[in-house]
């Protein structure tokens, strides 16, 4: 037996060849860009911060530490410039948005939006959509994204009789132009902007249309028509996300029962089913998000009360390859990094809510190469909720 023994401890001690040291290579580390992060505390102390995070260390640093009531819970950055914006709702008593003691808008006037940019102290208001006033109508305006290297922000507002698509020089007092035509906001339906920028999809209560974007009446025969149908889709109920040539949504089946996320084909004309929903007469108050270094699209699923699992499934090959569950115990997807390696989201330090003793919430970096949590972050906020948080580098 000496013989073998000597031989086995001999052979563990040669140097490695290339190829068997290439095969054992660790995977270099995760890199996390910095992160903008919108919270608020149940201390009181800071009631809602707006702040960056290292995506490395996860040491947070406020950049508007005491943000004031009525703020959204949304946030726009753009990760090129490190531009970011958010909005606040004019307050009911009619009285204006005070951010650093000073106001910002007009008594009883339209919503404010504040932009700014990473490493700055400057802010920059602008002004909100006319109709979002405290005593006219109830009305929300949310930032979406930003265009022209941070320049130009587009933005949604929306009350419970109409919505509206606008865009502004960011710029103090740049007022908003609108980017949808009054026939369609009045119709009440959900639109989403295609990831090329030039169509969008908007949805009925019984089918699922396209437009040009921006969506501006177009005379045809006589008759003005703003976009045109392009699947008799029934019980869409979520917001539509157009990637590509696929359409996906939220629906339920007729009964209501069983819930599912589907994609509408625009170049096969027809529905293609991605997941059955687990649980029944499911609710979907999620979001899909586009990968396109990756070909795939990321989305959450509920599989209990404010928990749900993390999805990615490939456009090529759509109803053939199942998707890919990733990760658990997740409570919101929020972003994916521009490169397409990371995905963000918030997740509640204890996820279980029938046990549920402390509601903090931690964010999360996501490796979607490997379906793996890579890095939990405490934002050091009591009791912190995560309203929105975005990727700001690549």
């Amino acid at each position: 037996m000496r013989a073998p023994l000597v031989a086995l401890v001999l052979l563990l001690a040669l140097p490695v060849g290339p190829s068997l040291a290439k095969r054992v290579a660790p995977r270099p580390p995760v890199l996390a860009p910095p992160i903008v992060v919108l919270a608020a505390s149940s201390s009181g102390e800071t009631p809602v911060m707006l702040g960056t995070v290292d995506g490395q260390t996860g040491v947070t640093t406020p950049v508007l530490p005491g943000l004031p009531l009525g703020v959204g819970r949304e946030l726009a950055v753009d990760p090129s410039s490190g531009a970011w914006a958010l909005s606040f709702r004019q307050l009911d008593n009619g009285d204006p948005i005070v951010i650093d003691g000073t106001p910002r808008g007009k008594p009883s006037g339209p919503a404010v939006l504040v932009a700014g940019t990473l490493g700055s102290t400057a802010l920059t208001v602008l002004a909100g959509d006319p109709k979002c006033t405290s005593h006219k109508v109830a009305c929300f305006e949310s930032p979406v994204r930003f265009e022209a290297g941070g320049a130009v922000l587009v933005t949604h507002s929306e009350s419970n009789r109409w919505w509206m698509w606008n865009r502004r020089v960011v710029k103090t007092g740049a007022k908003p132009v609108a980017l949808v035509d009054a026939k369609l906001a009045k119709a009440g339906a959900s639109l989403a902007v295609g990831s090329d920028g030039q169509r969008a999809v908007y949805t009925t209560k019984t089918k699922l249309a396209i437009t040009a974007w921006p969506a501006q009446t177009v005379k045809k025969k006589g008759r003005a028509k703003v976009g045109r149908a392009v699947a008799p889709v029934a019980d869409v109920m979520s917001a539509p996300m157009l990637t590509g040539d696929h359409v996906f949504y939220f629906r339920r089946d007729e009964d209501q029962r069983i819930g599912r996320i589907a994609a509408w084909d625009l170049v096969g004309k027809r529905e293609v089913s991605v997941l059955e929903l687990p649980l029944e007469y499911p609710m979907w108050n999620h979001r899909f998000l586009a990968v396109p270094a990756r070909g795939t699209i990321v989305f959450p699923v509920d599989v209990a009360f404010e928990r749900a699992d993390l999805y990615e499934v490939p456009l090529a090959g759509l109803g053939t390859t199942p998707p890919r569950r990733l990760v658990g115990d997740l409570h919101a997807l929020l972003d994916v990094s521009p490169d397409g390696t990371l995905a963000l989201a918030a997740a509640y330090r204890q996820p279980d809510a029938a046990t549920r003793t402390d509601l903090t919430q931690d964010l999360v970096v996501i490796d979607l190469a490997t379906g793996r949590m890579v890095r939990r972050i405490d934002l050091g906020l009591a009791g912190a909720t995560i309203y929105d948080a975005r990727f700001a580098g690549k």
